[in-house]
């Protein structure tokens, strides 16, 4: 029978195979250090310097749900929307459907019932005034979830709608914020899992920048001016998309806006009063945000990457929050993604581990075989 060697002889294969094996080690342990040694450089930021107190102007909440003093609140949802096209409000009605569902959380997924029985949590999206005024109050009084804030709907509110969202919930006492936009789709069990054994009072973590610059260059949407913010980068913060805090240090956030001074990038601003009153941000892993990870569509995500996600976000529509939804559902109901691709990597190294072993068993079996002259004639 003939013999197909594409142009390598035996030891061509394993020469190759062998340079491959070293390439992509030396490739490994290049990351590996990078991620050792890798810093950002040291900046000195000015900003714990500022005692001069300004008072934050809050303006009236015009519509707010009813909360039920008594439910001991672990997390209170605050969902940033627009009240503009009738897209925003099919998105709203998405994240009332799937992950925001509250009142279904610990039937909703498989992986709610690791959560405590007693767990609750609040859904409100907080909404600047428009035009559309009477229909978000027709929403409101069919949801019991809406936030009307007393300010005219523009890119430059955001930070302040969402002050007062911070203010309104300070009466609440939850024990942690998660604030998020109406184009992410969040995976509240998992999230709130982490949270669970989450022991530190002092909590702020989602997707992290650091070393970010402060955008200098006047009608950029994202100015500010010197007399804002004179340094020149800000501290570590987290993405706008998503991020959690704890509850209790809604206070000090309140008490923060009267010494920092305002900008409308609403994420950063954040960051600067966590900054003010000493709270260390944290990195939240297995968030995707498909901007920076160069992702077109959630379809190229393996089972085990939806399975494993925290968030996911990339300026989503209903029809893909509800698709994202039905994936990881159905990846929860999957036994061989259940156990190889488990948040809690030990299913996995086992796996990994009893797979290794049986391969150096069988390897070893038939090496033995060939010495001892045994092989299959025809």
């Amino acid at each position: 029978m003939p013999s197909f060697s594409f142009g390598l002889k035996d030891g061509g294969w394993r020469l190759l195979y062998r340079r491959k094996y070293t390439i992509g080690l030396v490739l490994t342990l290049l990351v590996f250090l990078r991620s050792i040694f890798y810093h950002v450089p040291a900046i000195h930021f000015t900003l714990r310097q500022n005692t001069k107190r300004v008072p934050f102007v809050y303006k009236d909440v015009v519509i707010n749900p009813t909360v039920d003093h008594g439910t001991n609140l672990f997390a209170l949802i605050l969902v940033s929307s627009s009240p503009h096209s009738e897209a925003h409000r099919q998105k709203r009605d998405a994240i009332r459907k799937t992950w925001g569902n509250c009142a279904n959380l610990l039937t909703m997924y498989r992986e709610s019932r690791h959560l405590p029985k007693d767990i609750a949590c609040k859904l409100v999206f907080f909404i600047a005034r428009s035009d559309h005024d009477e229909a978000i109050r027709k929403e409101a009084n069919e949801n019991n979830d809406v936030l009307l804030v007393d300010y005219t709907d523009r890119y430059s509110a955001i930070t302040l709608k969402l002050m007062v969202a911070f203010k309104w919930a300070s009466s609440l006492n939850p024990s942690f914020i998660l604030k998020t936009d109406d184009d992410v789709y969040i995976h509240t069990p998992k999230l709130f899992g982490g949270l669970v054994r989450e022991t530190d009072g002092d909590f702020y973590g989602g997707i992290v920048l650091e070393g970010s610059k402060v955008q200098r260059e006047v009608g950029h949407r994202h100015y500010i001016s010197r007399e804002q913010y004179k340094d020149d980068y800000y501290p570590p913060y987290c993405k706008g998309a998503m991020y959690v805090f704890s509850g209790n240090l809604l206070p000090r956030i309140l008490y923060a806006a009267d010494y920092v001074p305002y900008m409308h990038v609403d994420d950063a601003y954040v960051g600067l009063l966590m900054y003010y009153i000493g709270v260390e941000v944290e990195n939240l892993h297995f968030f995707v945000h498909f901007k920076t990870v160069f992702l077109a569509f959630p379809y190229t995500l393996t089972d085990c990457a939806i399975n494993r996600i925290i968030a996911i976000s990339d300026s989503f529509q209903a029809d893909m929050i509800y698709s994202i939804h039905e994936r990881i559902k159905a990846s929860e109901n999957m036994l061989l993604t259940r156990y190889l691709c488990y948040t809690d990597s030990r299913a996995t190294i086992i796996v990994v581990c009893l797979l290794i072993i049986i391969v150096v068993t069988v390897y070893n079996v038939l090496k033995n075989a060939r010495i001892i002259g045994f092989h299959y004639k025809q």
